[in-house]
């Protein structure tokens, strides 16, 4: 689990990266392999403490977890800037 959530963790940062300096991110441009969390989850990703933080809460507890990242939208303003993880 810890190698999953270490993963998920270095996708945020690429997502991050990405959308500093582009206008749209196709998902195809991100993601090379499907890792879902058990339950949904949507929000502003500004940084790499918010997934660290949600995964505290919802996954440590869980055996197993299966991480998707899609529909990544990156807008002008960082504040419209989500990551959907389903």
């Amino acid at each position: 689990m810890k190698t999953q959530i270490a993963h998920a963790l270095h996708l945020v940062e690429e997502f991050i990266q990405l959308w500093k300096g582009q206008s749209i991110v196709q998902p195809e441009q991100f993601i090379s392999e499907s890792v879902t969390f058990s339950s949904s989850y949507r929000g502003a990703v500004t940084s790499r403490e918010n997934l660290i933080s949600f995964l505290n809460q919802d996954f440590i507890s869980h055996d197993h977890v299966d991480i998707q990242l899609s529909n990544l939208v990156a807008d002008s303003n960082p504040k419209y800037n989500t990551l959907v993880v389903s």
